[in-house]
């Protein structure tokens, strides 16, 4: 489990749980310490995480998020994105660390894919924080 402020304010926390193939993720308000906490279950693309984990990327991504990674696919790409840093949506670090061909996944130089933060991401989560309270 991991727990940090979210993204612009400290009045809001976000936990983190890393559940098998899934992790959670729910919000709780030190405004409302009796509101309880809902969590939203996605899926971390383990099978993706797995076919790639003989990549030098990919397990030392694992070990600098203390696990807290997932997998997906952006055109040919296996990005690994670090979930310890923005919310779902809008991570910080996107790791582009291999290329798909013919279903195997070749290491490339591992680089830094721009974060997605965009002003609407910012309104919806000033939204979320005003419904907590």
């Amino acid at each position: 489990m991991l727990t940090t402020p979210a993204p612009f304010n400290t009045l809001v926390w976000r936990i983190l749980v890393v559940k098998g193939d899934t992790y959670l993720e729910g919000y709780h308000s030190v405004l409302a310490p009796n509101r309880p906490i809902q969590f939203t279950e996605h899926d971390k693309n383990a099978t993706l995480i797995a076919a790639a984990q003989h990549l030098a990327a990919v397990d030392r991504l694992q070990w600098f998020s203390h696990g807290f990674i997932k997998g997906s696919m952006r055109d040919d790409y296996l990005v690994i994105t670090d979930l310890r840093m923005g919310v779902e949506g809008s991570y910080v670090f996107n790791h582009a660390v291999a290329n798909n061909r013919d279903n195997t996944f070749e290491a490339i130089i591992s680089r830094q894919l721009p974060a997605s933060f965009s002003s609407e991401d910012v309104v919806a989560l000033w939204e979320q924080i005003k419904a907590m309270h």
